[in-house]
């Protein structure tokens, strides 16, 4: 892995993560894109198949389960929440 191992650290005035590298920002889209293709999925199979009017909820929870616990795998190890967004841009790293 090239460039800065921290993607993502706590936010100021808050306890949730929030990109501070490429990598962070282009992993936050990717989550998005892929909740996107789900209910699109979802939408479509409930044209396609409407006597299984289940599968398109089953399609979005599956999906953005699935979605969730890829983001968290991946970004969970390049996470740093004992600094904020202020103190990272300022240089400190932990």
């Amino acid at each position: 892995m090239t460039g800065n191992p921290i993607w993502f650290v706590r936010a100021d005035n808050s306890n949730r993560p929030h990109p501070v590298s490429p990598e962070g920002w282009a992993m936050l889209l990717g989550l998005i894109m892929a909740c996107l293709v789900a209910a699109v999925t979802a939408v479509v199979i409930s044209y396609v198949m409407p006597e299984l009017p289940w599968m398109p909820a089953a399609i979005v929870i599956v999906l953005g389960v699935g979605d969730a616990i890829a983001f968290y795998f991946i970004a969970r190890p390049r996470t740093d929440m004992s600094i904020t967004v202020s103190e990272f841009n300022s240089g400190r790293t932990s």
